[in-house]
């Protein structure tokens, strides 16, 4: 197996391929399901080389904040046109650098995922911390390959409201992905 929840080889992964990687979807894939939730002050996990968070600043999101733990992949993202409303930096997701209450939304896309390849413990102390983040009614938002079943018992160890919208591959209806939007309360 991939050694997913290994920091070694994101780092080893970035420093050999530079592209933009799109995992699960692309913004325009989940732009439906974030719409109604405001264009706030956003946090994405482990956001890779992903262009989620650079279309989200250009879609006219308050403040689009990407991190990742990769030194590599934060480089070359920051190499990327400047846009006055995103930025990047190195961080882990289990310990973030950020004060209580300040994201209207966190998005992780495929990080949870990768935690699962790891410590399982690893996938909570995550959740908490974009709990932590969050504000009062805010909204974590996970899209995962992982079903209901498999995803459900960490989310709801806090205690917000979780809804799931499934996602179809922007590919074809053959690959599904959920997208599990945990509210948190006002």
């Amino acid at each position: 197996m991939t050694g997913y929840a290994d920091p070694e080889y994101w780092e080893r992964r970035y420093a050999e391929k530079k592209d933009a990687d799109e995992w699960l979807q692309t913004y325009t894939g989940v732009q439906q399901v974030l719409a109604p939730l405001g264009k706030g002050e956003v946090l994405v996990l482990g956001c890779g080389n992903s262009l989620l968070g650079e279309e989200m600043a250009l879609d006219g999101y308050r403040s689009v904040r990407s991190i990742d733990l990769s030194q590599a992949v934060i480089t070359q993202m920051k190499a990327r046109p400047v846009l006055p409303n995103l930025s990047y930096e190195v961080m882990d997701v289990r310990s973030l650098d950020y004060p209580a209450s300040s994201f209207d939304l966190v998005i992780d896309k495929s990080t949870m995922d990768c935690l699962y390849c790891g410590a399982k413990a690893d996938v909570s102390v995550m959740i908490a911390e974009a709990e932590r983040v969050l504000r009062p009614g805010g909204c974590y938002v996970v899209i995962s390959f992982g079903e209901p079943e498999e995803r459900l018992g960490r989310l709801k160890e806090v205690q917000w409201e979780v809804r799931i919208e499934r996602l179809e591959d922007e590919e074809g209806p053959h690959i599904c992905h959920y997208c599990y939007l945990c509210c948190k309360p006002m």
